[in-house]
């Protein structure tokens, strides 16, 4: 809640997981508006965080069906491929030392089960530059990659090191929801402080068109 994500947070929350926090700089900021009543959104810049201790995050993208859609419903296990075409993750802007996370080096990506971290890569538009930092990455779904739900993330869960599961919609999360695992994790195992830690903002998808 609001009170939460403003309170600090000690290496020990991140060695748990993925923790959905406010940049440094943006809790300052917010601190001392604070004396002035509060102004701006607070979640501005709010994002998952992670070390190379907090394992893989993973978000389960919904599949939304097109007008007319002539594939059928989506199912566990179905390619990937037949209805999603490619991911864009982006990590908060904000300004940051030389020692922290790289989105382009210190990450690993996996898309629907299947590693994809050597298929990503950076995107150097200017819409997606901050002070001259490249905030985005783009990675196509790759073939082998296959449709997933809840209850099948949350049993090879029990044998990895992934922490966390993300879902569209926290408010009516089915155990037999279909859709697309995208997990990140750090692979720098020098990012090992909040000050240096990777983040995610922003999950954007494309689907396929028929």
């Amino acid at each position: 809640d609001r009170d939460r994500i403003m309170l600090p947070k000690s290496k020990m929350f991140f060695n748990a997981g993925w923790v959905l926090d406010l940049s440094q700089s943006e809790k300052k900021a917010k601190q001392k508006l604070g004396l002035f009543g509060g102004l701006g959104f607070l979640d501005s810049k709010k994002a998952f965080y992670g070390i190379v201790m907090s394992g893989q995050i993973n978000f389960l993208l919904p599949y939304e069906p097109l007008p007319k859609e002539t594939r059928g419903q989506p199912k566990a296990g179905d390619k990937a491929q037949r209805f999603f075409h490619s991911v864009i993750l982006c990590e908060v802007n904000e300004k940051l030392d030389v020692e922290s996370c790289n989105m382009g080096t210190d990450l690993g990506f996996e898309i629907g089960g299947v590693n994809a971290t050597a298929s990503s890569t950076v995107i150097d538009a200017a819409s997606t530059l901050y002070l001259g930092k490249k905030l985005c990455v783009h990675i196509p779904v790759p073939d082998e990659a296959e449709l997933t739900i809840p209850a099948l993330i949350k049993a090879r869960d029990n044998s990895t090191a992934t922490k966390n599961v993300v879902y569209p919609n926290t408010n009516n999360v089915r155990d037999n929801q279909v859709g697309l695992q995208v997990g990140v994790s750090v692979r720098n195992r020098h990012i090992v402080d909040r000050a240096q830690a990777c983040s995610i903002s922003h999950v954007v998808w494309q689907q396929q068109i028929q």
